[in-house]
């Protein structure tokens, strides 16, 4: 006859599965705050790398390096555009209902500058 534990073997038992879990819970924090870090450094990457081609392409509009100062004048004049009318965010919007509908061929010839063979990129339907 399998003889039967005591409350203390019961309370005992019931501790130690408290324990691995507790063990597994902060176990399974860790690997959600890994996760989260690693996030954050790729958002970080990708936010760098954004901010570097914006410059680039700023910098490459205007021909030349910026000075100091000019971000700022240069932001200034950014803000101001937006008020007068929105000019840039309304382009960005009507180029956002276009590209779900262009090909990634076209895309790359609209963006290399060839806008002639980037058609169904342009048009609009």
């Amino acid at each position: 006859m399998a003889s039967k534990k005591t409350l203390e073997e019961r309370i005992a038992l019931i501790a130690e599965k408290e324990r691995k879990a507790k063990e597994k819970t902060s176990q399974i924090v860790e690997q959600r705050k890994l996760l989260e870090r690693k996030q954050q450094d790729i958002d970080r990457r990708q936010r760098t790398k954004r901010l570097i081609e914006i410059g680039a392409a700023a910098e490459s509009v205007l021909g030349r390096p910026f000075e100091e100062g000019e971000v700022e004048l240069f932001m200034n004049f950014l803000r101001q555009q937006e008020k007068n009318g929105s000019y840039f965010s309304r382009a960005l919007q009507k180029r956002a209902a276009v590209i779900p509908q262009a090909s990634y061929e076209s895309v790359r010839s609209f963006q290399n500058g060839n806008e002639a063979s980037a058609g169904t990129f342009c048009r609009q339907e």
